[in-house]
Formats: C-alpha cells, structure tokens, sequence
C-alpha cells in the first residue's frame, strides 16, 4: 500500500530505460531547436 506503483512497474520493464534516453535525446534537440528559433526571430 505504502510502494509507489511506478516502481513495480519500473522493474517489470527494464527496456523502457533505453526508450527513455532516445526520448531524453529528443526532446533535448526538440527543445534547442525551438530556442534557437525563438532566438532568430527579430
């Protein structure tokens, strides 16, 4: 009752751990690309 349901099923899915970096990748670039296009308009 006390355990947090994110971490069983954080350990009934450990592939998610690999999704997770190319998500954490994206939305880096995603969020970078938006900066510098917000830095390039006038």
């Amino acid at each position: 009752m006390t355990k947090p349901p994110r971490e069983t099923s954080a350990s009934t899915k450990p592939p998610l751990n690999g999704w997770l970096g190319i998500g954490i990748v994206l939305v880096t670039m995603t969020i970078s690309f938006f900066v510098a296009y917000a830095y390039l308009l006038p």
